[in-house]
């Protein structure tokens, strides 16, 4: 796979294409036809039909803008422009203010493209907004009027197929048997007649969508090793994979030192986290820009829970129960000291006598 800054990306485009692209050819002769482009090359079908090659060089790209038929079928050269993007998500923008409106009037950084969330049913209509923002670096904050925006990095959520239930690509690549989201069978959803729900990737007693399934965390937690290294999704994936393989294992028992201070079993409960290098630190770069922007106690304990689910895959902790765990804690922390306290005078005063004896002896 070319890397990096020797990375130079075509496109070839069907130009009367029918089916499904240069996915109906034969590899092995599309690969003898772009011989005359050179060597090393890595080619992938896009989910469109087109095909998208990676070249090493200057040289290779232009040996492969001269390419007018691959297979006998003329084939349109793409270039595809470098965009230098980055997207941001920032919440508690009024809904009476336009989309159009926060892009004219939004300071500290340039903005190409804003879109509103939708709002869900019942919820509230103040709904993030997505922006994308031109250059590399994103802002920290932006501002709209008078008014300060935290801007949050922009997760992507996992790619589902809705034909095949899995993750990493669309309906319109997949290859795949249909499986129905609710059971697993091959039917649409809306004509699925089963009362209880069984997911086609873990076979747990929820919907294929199901934010807490384990191949949905998996999902995410690929995408976002794929957004951070630019990279696609079977490379992500075998990072993930990787790095769950050989990555340290987190054991938080209860009896452990951490977690030892006579609080009650049901509020930390054991369980094993796997995590990579990188979660760690992102967490807690989460946590110390994240949490100073809460004002109350309840606030910064929630935003932890939430960033500890995002980053490090907890999935038990409740914001209730961190808060808990902190009082037991706390009751026992002061009671340690109380009792030290006291024993640290009881001490003081045996010494004391004990001086005082000597120093009378002495005279």
């Amino acid at each position: 796979m070319v890397r990096a800054e020797e990375e130079f990306r075509v496109i070839f485009k069907l130009k009367d294409q029918v089916g499904g692209g240069f996915r109906a050819m034969n590899p092995l002769k599309v690969a003898e036809s772009l011989r005359c482009v050179g060597e090393g090359l890595d080619a992938r079908i896009l989910p469109n039909g087109a095909m998208l090659l990676l070249c090493r060089n200057m040289d290779q790209i232009g040996r492969a803008m001269k390419v007018g038929k691959i297979l006998g079928k003329k084939v349109e050269v793409i270039i595809p422009e470098k965009k230098n993007e980055l997207k941001g998500v920032i919440y508690g923008v009024c809904a009476d203010i336009s989309e159009v409106e926060i892009k004219e009037n939004i300071r500290g950084g340039k903005a190409t493209d804003v879109k509103r969330f939708k709002a869900k049913e019942g919820g509230t209509k103040n709904t993030p907004v997505l922006i994308t923002f031109d250059g590399n670096l994103l802002p920290a904050r932006v501002f709209i009027g008078c008014l300060s925006f935290q801007v949050r990095p922009y997760q992507r959520p996992p790619l589902r197929c809705f034909k095949c239930q899995r993750f990493g690509h669309m309906a319109a690549s997949c290859r795949g048997n249909r499986r129905c989201a609710k059971c697993g069978e091959d039917h649409d959803i809306l004509k699925c007649e089963q009362l209880a729900s069984k997911c086609c990737n873990c076979g747990g007693s929820h919907l294929a969508s199901n934010k807490e399934c384990g191949h949905f965390l998996k999902a995410r937690q690929v995408q976002e090793v794929r957004d951070q290294h630019k990279i696609s999704y079977a490379e992500a994936l075998k990072k993930v994979e990787r790095s769950k393989a050989s990555g340290p294992v987190v054991r938080m028992p209860v009896s452990s030192p951490a977690v030892s201070r006579q609080q009650p079993t049901q509020v930390l409960s054991r369980q094993e986290i796997v995590i990579n290098k990188e979660a760690p630190l992102a967490f807690m770069v989460d946590v110390i820009y994240g949490a100073r922007e809460k004002k109350s106690r309840s606030d910064v304990i929630k935003f932890v829970s939430e960033a500890a689910v995002r980053f490090l895959g907890v999935k038990d902790y409740s914001p209730q129960s961190l808060h808990e765990y902190m009082r037991v804690s706390q009751e026992q922390t002061v009671q340690e000291s109380s009792s030290q306290s006291e024993r640290g005078d009881e001490e003081g005063e045996d010494t004391d006598d004990g001086g005082l004896i000597e120093d009378i002896d002495d005279v």
